[in-house]
């Protein structure tokens, strides 16, 4: 995807966010008429009545309000299109926005990705059922000090952050089409792992002072929301204390208004002087935000400066349903720290991924399954064959209970294969049409190396393997994926120690490969 195409994906699905909202605030007008006209023709004498005794009531009157009454219909009816005309005001400004981004980008502005989600344009509540219909999917972005929403399909949510990311998008397809459509191998570089005490001396001398600096602003910045926490729950506290106890704490209603008012306007200039302090800690080079974009970036040039890293990005939902490891189904997936390359000569991509899923007819309030999340890694697979492999981790009840909704969703087609290796038994179950060929790829050494990947991911690793590649998902959270929003960063200590984490997943990830042989010539044969 280019910048023109990521601009006509945006733009069409404002259009389409454009129909919805105004076709909504006409069935509210239409809605609203007809109530009205029902009401004149069928309930106006009994509503007169009741307004009349309402507007005459002594003790209301007494207190000012009996005025008021007759503004009360017009209101409920002026609510009821508060958000629509809301939706209406932000679409109408929509595709001047879209042109102002598009215009920053292709001057060279510098674009932040901030997360995106899912808002429904049209609600029905009927008494404690309520539907949601027309969802529309935006991504927050900012760009030149401002902040945008702009809608697009979540699908192509991925390929949208890659382009405003400035990635190589020429390059990411080259990978894309090695793994999934069995193009050529163009790269054939070798990758030499460096070990770590290696790294570390590097670490020291290229990031000791950022990490330092960033740790400081952290840490500053962690203090604050808990100086303003306390703050906030004395007041609340004393408050409910003193009056528990009996005492007179305002003689009226005008000094409850201004103690209220006090507390409200000093916790305000506490926010601003806090947000004030962060940009001015963040231009000192101490924005603990952009631990991920200056140091990962570098961290991963440092294992192999061809490889590509993107923070905000992760693979789609095609890319998902091709592994065949979970049952086909609409899933929302998020996730970030993609980095693809060819390593010895195998194309491979990882990121760290969550998928997610809304049950039908499912509870408002209750959450989303989560079917995954950890780290989702794709290498080539360099022999041609028909057919999919798929290998589950089996899990005793307890092992089940800890882990997340991923076996309401994974896929078992095929037959259950038994294989020779008992341990190998003990710990996956495997699942595929041709007996012949599982027991032709996972030959005795294949086994005892998926079985060493499995311990070392404490049992939460599922495999698929295909006729163009090898899907390895490790269904737990790991170093890399630390902090992947600004409130997880605020509560990661940002230390050597973090970096040594990173750089040691990142270094066994790539092992898989040498550990499978996947770059060996018998493969070939």
């Amino acid at each position: 995807m280019n910048i023109d195409e990521a601009k006509q994906i945006i733009t069409c699905e404002s259009d389409y966010e454009r129909k919805i909202v105004v076709r909504n605030i006409i069935l509210i007008i239409i809605l609203i008429i007809v109530i009205v006209g029902l009401v004149i023709k069928y309930a106006m004498p009994q509503l007169k009545d009741y307004i009349s005794g309402f507007g005459s009531d002594e003790n209301l009157n007494s207190q000012g309000f009996g005025a008021y009454y007759k503004f009360i219909v017009p209101v409920i009816l002026l609510l009821a299109l508060i958000n629509p005309i809301k939706n209406l005001i932000a679409i109408k400004n929509r595709r001047k926005h879209i042109e102002k981004v598009f215009g920053f980008l292709s001057e060279g502005s510098e674009c932040q990705i901030h997360g995106n989600h899912t808002k429904y344009l049209t609600i029905i509540a009927l008494a404690k059922i309520k539907f949601s219909l027309n969802p529309v999917h935006y991504l927050e972005i900012g760009i030149n000090s401002k902040n945008y929403a702009l809608p697009l399909p979540e699908n192509y949510v991925p390929d949208v952050v890659r382009v405003f990311s400035n990635a190589n998008t020429a390059y990411f397809q080259e990978v894309i089409s090695e793994l999934y459509n069995d193009s050529e191998i163009k790269e054939n570089y070798k990758t030499d792992l460096k070990p770590l005490n290696e790294f570390q001396s590097f670490a020291q001398n290229e990031f000791a002072t950022e990490i330092a600096q960033m740790e400081r602003g952290r840490r500053k910045s962690k203090n604050m929301i808990y100086l303003q926490t306390i703050i906030a729950i004395a007041f609340v506290g004393g408050f409910v204390y003193l009056s528990s106890t009996g005492t007179s704490l305002f003689t009226n209603s005008n000094q409850l208004m201004f103690i209220i008012g006090g507390f409200l306007l000093f916790t305000l200039i506490l926010g601003y002087g806090f947000k004030f302090y962060h940009q001015k800690t963040a231009s000192a080079g101490g924005n603990y935000l952009d631990f991920k974009k200056a140091i990962l970036s570098r961290l991963v040039a440092f294992v192999n400066p061809k490889f590509h890293y993107i923070e905000k990005t992760y693979i789609g939902i095609d890319e998902l349903n091709h592994s065949n490891l979970f049952e086909d189904k609409n899933y929302s997936l998020s996730g970030g720290d993609q980095i693809i390359g060819h390593y010895n000569g195998v194309a491979f991509q990882s990121c760290n991924l969550t998928i997610s899923y809304r049950p039908n007819f499912s509870n408002e309030k209750t959450p989303d399954d989560v079917v995954f999340s950890g780290n989702y890694f794709v290498a080539r697979f360099p022999k041609k064959f028909n057919g999919n492999i798929i290998i589950h981790p089996k899990k005793g009840f307890f092992g089940s209970l800890k882990s997340n909704d991923i076996a309401d969703y994974l896929k078992t087609t095929g037959d259950k294969i038994r294989l020779e290796d008992p341990e190998f038994q003990k710990q996956f179950e495997v699942y595929c049409d041709d007996q012949i060929l599982a027991r032709y790829i996972l030959t005795p050494a294949f086994m005892e190396r998926l079985k060493e990947i499995n311990v070392r991911n404490k049992g939460e690793v599922y495999i698929s393997i295909n006729e163009s590649n090898i899907v390895i998902a490790t269904n737990r959270t790991n170093a890399i994926s630390r902090g992947g929003s600004g409130i997880d960063m605020l509560y990661v200590k940002i230390n050597m120690e973090l970096l040594d984490d990173i750089y040691t997943e990142l270094t066994e990830q790539l092992t898989v490969i040498d550990t499978l042989k996947l770059n060996d010539n018998i493969w070939r044969n």
